[in-house]
């Protein structure tokens, strides 16, 4: 920033001073009343904080300076405007020595209900939860009132006694489920009236079923017990009440941080269901938590419901483009649905906001190899999986996909035995306790076998069998009951000529992965296939 462009700034800042100086009450007072009738509430606190000291104003300025401070739950400003009125005889002195009376009331209650919150919280025998609840209820007398005079509350004391003689409204206590008036369904107690009134006194019951300060408090005592539906109720009254004030904002977002907070240790325990059901709730509150909504798309995911999790995905990449994270989970959703034409264009989308920031994010180059070569571009896929090895040398899965790409390839110019043999072997080195590994090496050795075995070429042929039988039984180790494991074990002992090992290690094959099941019947149907060559 250059030094004349902060003296423009400066200078600016004396003008709009000197011009606030010279201003006159009643321009301010037209200002503030004006946006309080546009419900510009924000730019009404503004100007009755830069002109809150303004001295030599009518009372109705000082009202309507009150009045901006209080919907802002600034009670001590308030206060002390409504002492400026009263310090005058004017027409609206009635009314704001009744509203500053009511106010002093209010404080008071608030006050008393905190103290005694913290009293009963703070003592051993009382739960935290019985003490919120307790309070919860002083607050519900406040917002709906008691049908009690209390002391505060005006009334007409007929006959002088300095107490209230009339006629009481007393409340039957009703079982608190601790949603007493949350809904409207449930009353908060019955109206009984009482015997024998005095004749003529009579009280206010002042309550305050519109103030939606009352409702942050109950609502944060709710927060405190982790009773969020409740505690998201009452902030919304809140926010009904008094839209404009800022920290209610806050609190929404807050909650909404603590349950989805909740909705992630529920993910750890793999609860997805409950994880579900907060994410549900906090996005309820704050529908723009890119966050959120990745962890409920996680929670569908591992529910494989990819429906619902694609949905998730899908507003997080709306509100953060570049969390690739997201559009890499969209493309395995499609994977799991064959849909690798669109699985492939979600992983282009993720490396390219890979590649904006800098990231060495590996798995969604290696998963758009794959859907590549699924549609049969393997030029392409091979591409990019050396792009992978070539940045990332450590990186397991890349060897293994190329491995599948030289085993599994439609085109012969990629087709390899020695290819496939070659990656899977580097990648077992860098991963060696992955059985799924071992399994696919104990597999590929018994397929070349088989091929030394049509050429009659025995000895390269037990050679091959010797290293599939190390593999398998590398697989078993790391897996006990891993089907593939048995069934290339048993294979490769058949194979061998040893008929009773091979045959054992098929039947536990069949017996722990039912996918088997039909390949060991043909084995066994045709044994003489597998053991010709035997002397």
């Amino acid at each position: 920033m250059n030094l004349r462009f902060i003296c423009k700034i400066l200078m600016f800042l004396l003008i709009s001073n000197i011009f606030a100086q010279y201003q006159t009450c009643a321009d301010i007072n037209n200002k503030i009343k004006l946006r309080v009738s546009n419900n510009e509430l924000d730019g009404a606190l503004v100007l009755a904080e830069t002109h809150y000291n303004k001295e030599g104003c009518s009372s109705d300025y000082y009202y309507n300076l009150a009045k901006v401070f209080l919907s802002f739950n600034k009670f001590d400003k308030t206060k002390k405007l409504y002492k400026k009125v009263l310090s005058e005889q004017s027409e609206i002195y009635d009314l704001v020595n009744k509203e500053n009376k009511k106010l002093e009331f209010l404080s008071f209650e608030i006050q008393f209900v905190k103290s005694f919150f913290d009293k009963k919280a703070s003592s051993e025998n009382v739960k935290m939860e019985e003490a919120a609840q307790s309070a919860i209820s002083l607050y519900k007398k406040i917002i709906n009132g008691s049908g009690e005079w209390e002391q505060g509350e005006p009334f007409d004391d007929s006959n002088s006694n300095n107490s209230y003689d009339g006629p009481v409204y007393a409340v039957e206590a009703v079982p608190d489920s601790g949603n007493c008036g949350d809904t409207g369904d449930q009353p908060c107690g019955n109206a009984v009236e009482a015997v024998d009134p005095i004749e003529g006194e009579e009280f206010t019951d002042w309550s305050f079923p519109d103030f939606g300060y009352l409702h942050l408090l109950i609502s944060e005592l709710y927060k405190g017990i982790e009773d969020y539906d409740n505690a998201v109720f009452h902030l919304r009254q809140a926010l009904n009440t008094n839209s404009f004030v800022e920290d209610y904002n806050n609190k929404m977002t807050e909650i909404s941080t603590r349950i989805a907070i909740k909705g992630n240790e529920l993910l750890r325990l793999n609860k997805f269901d409950n994880a579900i059901e907060k994410y549900t709730l906090a996005l309820s509150i704050d529908s723009l938590n890119a966050s959120i909504h990745y962890n409920l798309g996680n929670s569908y995911f591992s529910k494989n419901d990819c429906t619902n999790a694609i949905k998730s995905y899908k507003n997080v990449e709306f509100l953060e483009p570049l969390k690739f994270k997201a559009s890499h989970k969209i493309g395995l959703c499609y994977q799991e649905a064959n849909d690798y034409e669109s699985a492939a264009s979600q992983f282009e989308k993720a490396v390219v906001a890979i590649q904006q920031l800098e990231e060495k994010y590996m798995p969604s180059y290696n998963e758009l190899a794959s859907s590549l070569m699924k549609l049969g571009s393997f030029l392409e896929a091979k591409q990019y999986l050396i792009y992978i090895i070539e940045e990332s040398p450590r990186y397991y899965k890349a060897y293994e996909t190329l491995g599948v790409l030289c085993l599994e390839s439609t085109d012969p110019n990629y087709r390899s035995n020695e290819c496939a043999l070659e990656n899977f072997e580097i990648a077992s080195k860098l991963q060696p306790n992955n059985h799924r590994l071992k399994f696919r090496l104990a597999r590929l050795y018994n397929v070349i076998a088989e091929e030394y075995k049509e050429n009659q070429d025995y000895k390269n042929m037990n050679s091959n069998l010797s290293e599939a039988k190390k593999y398998s039984r590398q697989c078993r180790k790391l897996k006990k009951t891993y089907g593939g494991a048995y069934f290339e074990l048993g294979v490769a002992e058949l194979n061998l000529c040893n008929q009773s090992s091979g045959l054992k290690a098929l039947k536990k094959a069949a017996k722990y992965d039912r996918a088997y099941r039909s390949s060991v019947k043909t084995i066994i149907k045709n044994m003489e296939s597998y053991t010709s060559h035997c002397e």
